[in-house]
Formats: C-alpha cells, structure tokens, sequence
C-alpha cells in the first residue's frame, strides 16, 4: 500500500483530495481494502485512484469501468476528435501499453500484461 500512497503524491491535487479523504474516514495507515472504498460511486477504488492520478499528470483521460463478473479496468477511449486533445489524437497503441504500464509497475512487483479489450455496452 505504500507504493499506492507514494504514487498518489506525485499529482498533487489529487492527493490533497485524497488525503481528506483519508482523514474524513479517520484511516490513518491504509489498506487495500480502504482503498477500495474511495470510490463510492462507482464502487472501483484503486481504479479510479489511477485514473485521476494518469489524468492530472500526463493529461490523458482514461475510463474506470468493470464488467459483469466485477473485473476492473483502465480503458482509453477513442471518441469524437473535437472531444479529445491534441495529445490524446497523437496516441499509438504503444503509447497507452507504455502508459499503463509505466503507472502500474509502480504499484505492483507482478508481471503486467496490457491487452486489446473491445468493450461492449449491456454484453
């Protein structure tokens, strides 16, 4: 969890949020578990944590989703050109592998594979 914490300082308007967060809930030392209850909307914890930490950081809007057997997800969504910056129409498939991956070693010792996902809506 450390690693998610340390993370978590280098956007830091992010992590005034979430340290509030943390103080709100008076968690003083979390945990995985924790984390997972940031969200509580979506119920995605972790995954939004790195959505909103890539975002503020790179400028890249990614999605948080999960999918009917509660598996969670980072997606880039190609979308209508004048909806999406200049640096997001400039991304190649490698540049978003590079991405996750470099966001993701930083939480996890485990082999990270990315994989070509095509999402559809209601299954």
């Amino acid at each position: 969890m450390s690693k998610v914490v340390e993370l978590v300082q280098t956007a830091p308007n992010f992590a005034k949020n979430f340290n509030k967060w943390l103080s709100d809930c008076e968690i003083k030392e979390p945990t995985l578990e924790d984390l997972e209850e940031f969200d509580t909307y979506h119920c995605l914890g972790l995954v939004t944590v790195l959505k909103e930490i890539i975002f503020e950081v790179e400028k890249i809007e990614l999605i948080a989703c999960d999918d009917f057997d509660g598996e969670k997800y980072l997606l880039f969504e190609q979308t209508y050109p004048w909806r999406m910056t200049e640096l997001e129409k400039s991304l190649k498939e490698e540049d978003i592998q590079s991405l996750m991956v470099k966001y993701l070693s930083k939480i996890t010792d485990a082999a990270i594979t990315i994989d070509y996902y095509d999402p559809e809506n209601g299954g």
